[in-house]
């Protein structure tokens, strides 16, 4: 599932989850990821969605990321 940070101006908002194919309903979607070695893709993702984030904050916010006084 993937929200979009409060800050972005979104008129309609969808959240569409997209359940893995082999995930079996027994098991958390986290386990079925490890499962398959599916986990550096996941973290490779995330670890870029954290730096676009981190990109846009010291844009907008360069005092507060930069620790001035």
């Amino acid at each position: 599932m993937y929200i979009l940070p409060a800050h972005f101006p979104v008129v309609n908002l969808i959240i569409i989850p997209f359940l893995n194919q082999k995930w079996r309903k027994d098991e958390l979607q986290t386990v079925s990821m490890i499962r398959q070695g599916e986990v550096d893709k996941v973290r490779f993702n995330l670890e870029m969605e954290l730096r676009v984030y981190w990109l846009h904050f010291i844009k907008f916010r360069p005092s507060i990321a930069c620790n001035d006084s």
